[in-house]
């Protein structure tokens, strides 16, 4: 079986932009009813309760036998807790109705709800570090002061990062399949080996998957013939890479097709925590996300007719199938 994608970094790209974020703990229910108070009507004793709508999606796990554990509010979208045969699971829903699972960060890049962990809200800092929550843009160099402007005309650092994040949010909410990523790949950071005049396929890895190295080791031949050029574009899907984030990050410089090779068969490399290789890999994963391939390795290419191809999963692909 092939490393299944796990849609939490490209979820939490999506929320990323929410400013102010305030975060609500699950509380119990039912909840109580307030007590009553002046200027405010409340049904007489007796009188049946109004039913409180909840989103559709949730009304219908309820209707299949869950019941509400839990809710709260992450930025502005609401989480919902649900008691299932299967044990306790926590939804984010949108204000048009989408259902949401996975990782849901501030704009600061602080994971502030992690769905699938057994505690779904996490605030506590030193629970992050402790379980190796990396922050999906923390540890990034402090801003100079504006006294210490730059000379060479360029923006402060915080106002580029800014730039960065809005043109990522841009990124995200661009169409989604093979054929609207491909005009887009220009954006990823990838790794390029092979010939400059060879046909040219993406590959989208995840460096702790052992199918990628599969991947990588099974183009080989083609690379080195010069009868084939692949750029590859790590992203994170496995929970050992993200509990390696650092690692991870090592391998966005591009074309350091030596220091993939080192990864590939002997998993040494670097570390890097800086904010441009974080931003590099929310590109990735946008990128990735709106492809919906569901697992990795995913592979794409344009076919000598001029369809731009998917391949998701390990693929002894064919040089002659791609087209220059």
């Amino acid at each position: 079986m092939n490393g299944r994608f796990l849609p939490t970094l490209s979820i939490a790209i999506l929320v990323a932009g929410v400013a102010n974020p305030r975060i609500a703990a699950p509380d119990p229910l039912p909840i109580a009813p307030p007590a009553p108070s002046a200027g405010v009507p409340v049904s007489p004793p007796g009188a049946p309760a109004l039913a409180e709508a909840y989103p559709a999606a949730i009304q219908t796990l309820l209707d299949r036998g869950g019941r509400l554990a839990g809710r709260g509010v992450v930025g502005d979208l609401p989480f919902w807790t649900i008691e299932t045969p299967a044990g306790q699971q926590t939804y984010v829903t949108s204000p048009r109705g989408l259902v949401i699972r996975g990782q849901v960060y501030d704009s600061g890049g602080l994971l502030k709800l992690d769905t699938t962990a057994a505690v779904p809200v996490i605030l506590d800092p030193a629970r992050q570090r402790r379980e190796g929550l990396e922050p999906l843009l923390g540890g990034m160099d402090p801003v100079p002061p504006p006294s210490a402007g730059l000379t060479d005309g360029s923006p402060p650092a915080a106002a580029a990062l800014d730039d960065s994040l809005a043109a990522v949010e841009t990124m995200v909410r661009g169409a989604t399949g093979p054929e609207a990523v491909w005009a887009d790949l220009g954006q990823a950071t990838a790794i390029e080996e092979g010939a400059r005049d060879a046909p040219l396929v993406y590959v989208f890895i995840d460096p702790y998957c052992p199918y990628c190295h599969q991947q990588w080791r099974l183009l080989r031949q083609a690379i080195t013939d010069g009868r084939l050029r692949v750029r590859w574009v790590p992203v994170v899907v496995l929970e050992a890479s993200k509990r390696q984030l650092p690692r991870v990050l090592g391998l966005l410089p591009p074309n350091d097709a030596e220091g993939l090779a080192r990864w590939m068969t002997r998993y040494v490399g670097e570390s890097r925590t800086d904010a441009q290789a974080k931003l590099a890999l929310v590109r990735n994963q946008a990128l990735f996300g709106r492809l919906q391939a569901n697992q990795v390795p995913a592979l794409l290419y344009r076919a000598a007719d001029g369809q731009v191809i998917l391949r998701a999963g390990l693929s002894p692909l064919a040089p002659a199938t791609t087209a220059r």
